[in-house]
Formats: structure tokens, C-alpha cells, sequence
């Protein structure tokens, strides 16, 4: 009988199949870059051993100037290879002659990674990439702080300009009062004079 231990559960099934998509993904993006990892590392593995070879026939000719080397098998028949080396990715080392390699020793090469030229069906030992080196930072210089602005005031609007009074007319000048003169003067006097004149004989005749 199985018991129930409180405070403990399994995955559900969402869960697991989360988990396997998720799995998934990172074996898509990672498995190309994995391959492309062994294929550089296997193909860098037979540029050693090729140069390994290439240094034990430059030792069988300072050891044997008049003899020519025709094959691979020549160094292991005369005890400067125990064994044949073989590319790791199925390559075969043939030996090239030095007149044809236009070196002065034959050259060792695969019919997958060395002299294309020579060997049309071959492929060039890929290059490992270089590792990218982080950028140095270049430090910022301080930035002066910024003196505040004060603010523009706004222009006050213009008040309008007061029309102008109408002028009032100038009234003409009243013109004086010429004076008489004394000769009218005394010709109006003894006209009023006259008739006083006559009242005073009236009034005395009638007295």
C-alpha cells in the first residue's frame, strides 16, 4: 500500500514536457556548434601528426642523403615510425615528391586537409577562430555640471497707446471793441446835450 507523504508531490506531466521542449531547444542551438568543435579539433589533430611525420622524413634524409623516399612504409620498414598514422576524420597520408611539392624534402599529405592545389579533392586544414578579446573601455571623462539657466521672463505685452485728445479748434479772437474816438465822442455829447437843452427852456417856460 502506498503511503502519502505530506509536503511532497511528483512532476506533472506539463512540467516534464516542458522540461524535454526545453531540452530540445539547447540541443538544436548546441549540437551544430559541438560537430563544427570536433570537426576543427579532429582536423587540427591530423595537421600534428602529418607534422610529426614531416619531421621524422627530414631526419631519414639527413640520415640517408643518396636515398630517395617513395612511400610512408619505407619509414616504418626502416625504424623511424612504429605505425602509420591515419586522419581522424578518414583521411589517407600519401607522400608527395619534393620535385612535384617543389620543396626539398617530399611532403606528407592528407586527401582531405593539405595542398588543394596539388590534391584538387582536398579541403584546407580549417583555421581555428580567433577568440574575440573584450574591447577596453575607454574611461569617460567627468562631465562638468551644468549651470541652471534662469528662466526668461515673458515679455510683458504692450499696453496700447491712448488715442490722442481731438484738438479743439482755437475759437476765433472776439474782436475788441474799437475805441471812439474823442471828435465822435463830442459830437454825441452835444446831440444828447441838445434835446436836454430844450427840455430845460420847456420847463421853464412853463413855469
Amino acid at each position: 500500500m502506498r503511503r502519502f507523504i505530506p509536503g511532497k508531490r511528483g512532476f506533472t506531466l506539463i512540467e516534464l514536457m516542458l522540461v524535454i521542449a526545453i531540452a530540445g531547444v539547447l540541443a538544436s542551438v548546441a549540437m551544430p556548434s559541438y560537430l563544427n568543435y570536433l570537426q576543427r579539433a579532429r582536423a587540427t589533430q591530423c595537421h600534428v601528426d602529418r607534422g610529426e611525420t614531416q619531421n621524422v622524413i627530414r631526419q631519414y634524409y639527413q640520415d640517408h642523403p643518396d636515398t630517395e623516399l617513395t612511400s610512408l612504409q619505407q619509414l616504418i620498414d626502416a625504424g623511424y615510425l612504429r605505425h602509420g598514422f591515419n586522419c581522424p576524420l578518414g583521411g589517407e597520408y600519401v607522400l608527395i615528391p619534393a620535385k612535384v611539392a617543389g620543396s626539398q624534402y617530399p611532403i606528407v599529405a592528407c586527401s582531405l586537409h593539405y595542398l588543394p592545389e596539388l590534391m584538387p579533392e582536398s579541403t584546407p586544414v580549417p583555421t581555428p577562430e580567433p577568440t574575440p578579446q573584450p574591447t577596453p573601455v575607454t574611461p569617460v571623462e567627468p562631465v562638468e555640471p551644468v549651470t541652471p539657466v534662469e528662466p526668461v521672463k515673458p515679455l510683458e505685452p504692450e499696453k496700447p497707446a491712448k488715442p490722442e485728445k481731438p484738438v479743439k479748434p482755437e475759437k476765433p479772437e472776439k474782436p475788441k471793441k474799437s475805441e471812439m474816438p474823442l471828435a465822435s465822442l463830442d459830437y454825441a455829447f452835444k446831440i444828447i446835450s441838445i434835446p436836454v437843452v430844450d427840455l430845460t427852456k420847456q420847463i421853464t417856460i412853463a413855469s
